[in-house]
């Protein structure tokens, strides 16, 4: 108990507030093409990335009843080896299965790179479906962003890898950092930091001196005594020792991990201005003249509604499209002025007395409103955040 972070992403909606649906991946959600060579980073072709979609209601996992993959709003079909046969996208996705427990989810593997010289945008990975209880067909849809963009020949680029979440049988997670520059990997040391990035702490450091299969890779690993129903790791990757004066940070990257063994769990709802709600685990996608109102708060991992009244602040902090912390003020801040440095850079309080679906009155949670301008202008089209909760105020311990 203390505190507990959760992310979201400003770029896809989805519907469905009964079922809590969470679409993972075994990877970041990222490519960046070269246009000049065509080279991807990383190459999907060879490395396969998986997505899946775990359903659940009450905090007992289901699977989906039914359920259709779409590919920016295109329903995908596939054939008797489970390869996509839609036309524009044949052979880029494999249908199969993700064992999480007992209880198989649907997944794909992509199977090629989505990044081409003329697709440098973000694309969609959706999910429409149902889970059956007692009968009754309850719905879901979720989906999350592919994040494609240009790279020059000389940028640099972190890629994630590895465990999503701790259970009894697996109280350790392990993340892997791989740093590419251009479209090639480094194979030369590099150095990494890790942080919370709930609190801006820093909680590790590895140096990538190995190479593995031929890979370099950073190392880091993290208990469940460590989490609190989720955490937002942040990784920052140096080219020299981050104890040098001369260091800089080459590239950034983001990873979550869900404490299944916990019984706290952060609801993150999101309501856009047509009144569409979900509390869902996936993006939001604003439209010109729309805004999103996002809301946090504590409840148990078997209930939304049953409130966890020791989480008496909430915090928020914004990135826009290159991960960088957003520190000026301005909505959705309303004129607050957030931290300007340090461990708490960017950071400032949200809480709020806060409507939850499912409760009468009132309940103590974190609220902010987005808006389409605001989005646009500050966030570069292509934002994100991380909701804070603590059981005390992390200002003043």
């Amino acid at each position: 108990m203390g505190l507990v972070s959760n992310r979201f992403t400003i770029t896809a909606i989805h519907d469905g507030q009964t079922v809590n649906a969470i679409m993972r991946s075994n990877t970041t959600l990222a490519q960046r093409i070269n246009k000049q060579s065509g080279e991807c980073v990383p190459n999907w072709a060879t490395t396969h990335p998986q997505v899946w979609v775990e359903t659940d209601l009450g905090g007992k996992k289901r699977a989906a009843a039914t359920y259709t993959w779409k590919y920016n709003g295109v329903a995908l079909t596939f054939d008797s080896n489970g390869l996509c046969a839609t036309d524009g996208y044949e052979g880029y996705f494999q249908k199969t299965t993700k064992t999480v427990g007992t209880v198989s989810f649907p997944a794909i593997n992509i199977m090629k790179n989505i990044a081409t010289i003329s697709n440098t945008d973000n694309d969609i990975i959706e999910m429409t479906g149902s889970v059956e209880l007692s009968g009754a067909q309850l719905p879901f849809s979720i989906a999350l962003p592919v994040r494609v963009s240009e790279l020059s020949a000389s940028g640099y680029y972190g890629q994630l890898s590895g465990d999503v979440m701790v259970t009894s049988a697996q109280p350790t997670a392990r993340v892997e950092g791989r740093l590419y520059v251009g479209t090639s990997q480094v194979n030369d040391q590099f150095w990494t930091k890790w942080y919370d990035e709930g609190t801006g702490q820093q909680i590790g450091s590895t140096i990538a001196s190995e190479t593995v299969s031929g890979e370099r890779v950073a190392r880091f690993s993290i208990a469940d005594t460590a989490i609190t129903d989720n955490i937002v790791l942040r990784c920052d990757f140096y080219t020299e020792n981050p104890s040098s004066a001369s260091a800089a940070v080459q590239a950034s990257a983001f990873w979550e991990i869900d404490d299944e063994t916990d019984e706290e769990k952060m609801y993150v709802n999101s309501v856009i201005t047509d009144n569409t709600s979900s509390l869902n685990k996936g993006g939001i996608f604003l439209r010109e003249g729309q805004s999103v109102t996002i809301t946090g708060w504590m409840g148990k991992t078997t209930s939304t509604t049953t409130i966890d009244t020791r989480y008496t602040h909430f915090y928020c902090r914004l990135y826009d499209f290159e991960n960088k912390v957003i520190t000026s003020t301005g909505s959705p801040m309303a004129g607050q002025q957030p931290q300007q440095s340090g461990d708490y850079k960017g950071l400032w309080e949200v809480t709020k007395s806060v409507s939850v679906p499912g409760v009468d009155g009132s309940v103590t949670g974190g609220q902010i409103v987005v808006g389409y301008d605001y989005l646009t202008t500050t966030l570069g089209d292509d934002g994100s955040g991380v909701m804070l909760a603590a059981t005390y105020d992390i200002f003043n311990p």
